[in-house]
């Protein structure tokens, strides 16, 4: 056994210990965090509407027509797209955690207070109804929709952007 006669080496010593048990204990919990499928990020391409969509009705409009910015649908990165969606829509590239990707579908609802019910007194509508087609919308940088037409070509070709453009409506 080791003999430490010194008090300081051994508070120095102890002291280095107590440094690689919490060295080691932080490791574990970042490896951890890291192997987490929630916490890890992935590219996504989303095809994006380039104009609002509108309808005469301004209720029936928010609730089934997208937007400019408005993710029509999302595909892990390699996705392959068809002409009609590369010539009509954008196709943007996100670094997102997948709960963030989610959102980009998500519906606006509100619940239903008087749900109808059928003679059995079961109830004949869902208990939510759509208030707003999407939730969420991807802002965007300016680009020249003119331009997007005439060349259909994709404005922002492989910049891939984060979460910080998916903004609430």
């Amino acid at each position: 056994m080791l003999k430490i006669t010194n008090p300081k080496k051994l508070i120095f010593l102890v002291a280095i210990v107590i440094l690689l048990i919490i060295g080691a204990i932080w490791s574990i919990i970042k490896f951890k965090d890291r192997n987490n499928p929630e916490n890890q990020s992935q590219v996504y391409e989303a095809l994006v509407n380039v104009v609002d969509q509108k309808t005469g009705d301004p209720v029936e409009d928010a609730r089934s027509s997208l937007k400019k910015g408005d993710v029509i649908a999302y595909f892990p990165a390699g996705h392959s797209w068809s002409d009609t969606e590369k010539n009509s829509y954008l196709i943007v590239k996100l670094k997102l955690k997948e709960e963030d990707a989610a959102k980009l579908m998500s519906a606006e609802t509100r619940e239903i207070k008087d749900a109808k019910k059928d003679p059995n007194g079961k109830d004949m509508r869902p208990q939510t109804e759509t208030i707003r087609a999407r939730m969420y919308f991807l802002n965007l940088p300016d680009f020249d929709v003119q331009k997007f037409w005439e060349t259909q070509q994709q404005p922002f070709g492989d910049k891939i952007f984060s979460a910080s453009i998916i903004d609430k409506k």
